[in-house]
């Protein structure tokens, strides 16, 4: 069964949008904050040994474009398969729209990389840094998968999801400051932007709300055999 929720799905999206919009002007006015920012960098450094670096090398890449749009076109099927097309559809509509989004932000902002130090093993991305599009990405991805599985999944299921989800966000955007490759207010920015945009999107979308019973849906309608027609 569906419902809408467009009216509280829009009110909250609006309301992550402008949080960002304060976040994004503050970054760009506020010298305090960088400083403050490359302290924070700089004892995540101190703390975290190089030696992990391949480990969050290997959770950073989850969390690129091209694995975020692997992970969509095998969930998509599957939606599809499982005749969830509607949650299909939306799954790669938030996804591939904020993954654009993303860019088109970043070009507005102009905001530099921090220039702290640098792995071997993973140059300093050329582009820009506020918002975070790995931080973006992987929330953007593991929301949409939240809201749609919250209707289609039972008790336990829906924490354990909720979890996983969070757990796989909270890992990815740390490896972005591990790598030094971005300042906690890109990731900041990049969790508003993209559940702001996430949510927008679902308001688009009549969403679940319980797992489909298709097979009893009938069944309710019937009159009782023995009983007054």
């Amino acid at each position: 069964m569906f419902v809408p929720r467009n009216r509280l799905f829009l009110f909250v999206s609006a309301f992550l949008f402008f949080a960002f919009l304060l976040l994004g002007i503050s970054v760009n006015f506020s010298d305090t904050i960088a400083v403050n920012e490359r302290l924070i960098l700089g004892e995540i450094h101190q703390l975290f040994p190089e030696s992990q670096g391949r480990f969050w090398f290997f959770i950073t890449q989850t969390g690129n474009s091209k694995n975020l749009y692997f992970f969509t076109g095998i969930i998509a099927i599957i939606l599809w398969i499982l005749r969830r097309k509607r949650e299909a559809i939306y799954l790669i509509i938030s996804v591939v729209g904020s993954q654009n989004l993303n860019v088109l932000v970043k070009n507005i902002w102009q905001r530099p990389r921090p220039e702290l130090w640098e792995f071997a093993f993973y140059p300093k991305p050329q582009d820009f840094s506020f918002p975070s599009g790995h931080a973006m990405g992987s929330i953007n991805l593991a929301l949409t998968l939240l809201i749609v599985g919250w209707g289609i999944t039972k008790g336990r299921w829906k924490i354990l999801l909720a979890i996983l989800a969070t757990i796989y966000v909270v890992l990815v955007s740390f490896s972005r400051l591990y790598l030094g490759v971005h300042y906690p207010t890109d990731i900041l920015g990049g969790w508003l932007l993209g559940s702001s945009w996430t949510i927008a999107v679902a308001s688009l979308f009549t969403i679940p709300s319980q797992p489909d019973c298709r097979e009893n849906s009938g069944k309710k309608n019937l009159p009782p055999k023995n009983g007054p027609i």
